[in-house]
C-alpha cells in the first residue's frame, strides 16, 4: 500500500472512531446551560442587594429630601444606632451613611453583609422555596403552581436585621410573574424567580406603613370631633 492510501485509511478510521462516540469528541471544559443560568441569577441577586436596599432608604426618607434624620430613622434604626450611623455628625445620614450602617452591622459588628454574603444566603433559602413550589419537578413554575397559599407555605422572605426590615412574599402578583418571565415562556425558571422574588420584596418595602392592629377586643379610639 502507498504512503498516501495509508494516510488516507488512518484518517477515515479516526473519523469513525469519533463518529462513534457521540459527544466524546466535545470540549470538557463546555458551559453547560444551568451553569449560565446560575451565574446570570447570582447576578440579579447582587444587584437585589442594592434594590432593597435603596427601597429601605427612599421608604425612611418620608420628606424626600435624600436625607434621613433621625425621626424618620425610626422604624428603622433606633436612636443609639442612628448616631453611630452618622458619620459626619450632621443629624442626618445620606444613603451612603444609611448603607454602610445596614451592611456594617456598627461598631458592634455583630453582623456584617454584603452583596455577595447576600446573594449566596438567598440563592439558598430561594433554591429551598422554588424546589417547595415546583411540584412536577421540572425546574419550572407555573402561576398554579405558585397560588396564594403555596407562595405562603414556601416562606420567600427577606429579613435584614441591620434596618429592621422583613418583608415576606405571600400572594401571587400576576404583572410582577410577567415581568419576572424574561423569555416571555409562561413558567419562571430559578433566576427568574429570584428576580420576581426581589421585585416582591421591593414593592412590599415601599408599601404604606400599614397600622398597628388593636387588641382582640378592644375598640378603637374615634377621631377628635366624631
Amino acid at each position: 500500500m502507498s504512503v498516501t492510501l495509508k494516510v488516507f485509511a488512518v484518517l477515515a478510521a479516526v473519523a469513525v472512531s469519533v463518529a462513534g462516540c457521540g459527544t466524546a469528541g466535545m470540549p470538557t471544559t463546555q458551559v453547560r446551560p444551568t451553569e449560565v443560568g446560575r451565574a446570570q441569577s447570582l447576578t440579579g441577586l447582587l444587584e437585589g442587594f442594592n434594590q432593597v436596599h435603596h427601597a429601605a432608604f427612599t421608604k425612611a426618607d418620608a420628606n424626600r429630601d435624600q436625607q434621613v434624620d433621625e425621626f424618620e430613622a425610626g422604624p428603622f434604626i433606633d436612636v443609639r444606632d442612628f448616631r453611630r450611623a452618622d458619620a459626619d455628625r450632621n443629624g442626618r445620614l445620606s444613603e451612603k451613611e444609611f448603607m454602610g450602617w445596614a451592611t456594617r452591622g456598627g461598631v458592634l459588628g455583630l453582623f456584617n453583609q454584603d452583596a455577595k454574603s447576600f446573594a449566596r444566603a438567598y440563592r439558598t433559602s430561594l433554591l429551598r422555596a422554588f424546589k417547595r413550589l415546583d411540584t412536577d419537578r421540572n425546574q419550572l413554575l407555573t402561576p398554579a403552581e405558585m397560588n396564594d397559599g403555596a407562595l405562603d407555605s414556601a416562606n420567600v422572605a427577606l429579613n435584614i436585621k441591620g434596618i429592621k426590615t422583613y418583608v415576606r412574599v405571600s400572594t401571587l402578583d400576576e404583572g410582577a410573574f410577567r415581568n419576572a418571565d424574561k423569555t416571555g415562556d409562561g413558567f419562571l425558571s430559578q433566576g427568574e424567580f429570584e428576580d420576581f422574588a426581589i421585585a416582591g420584596w421591593v414593592a412590599l418595602i415601599l408599601a404604606p406603613l400599614q397600622p398597628a392592629p388593636t387588641e382582640p377586643g378592644s375598640v378603637a379610639e374615634p377621631a377628635s370631633g366624631e
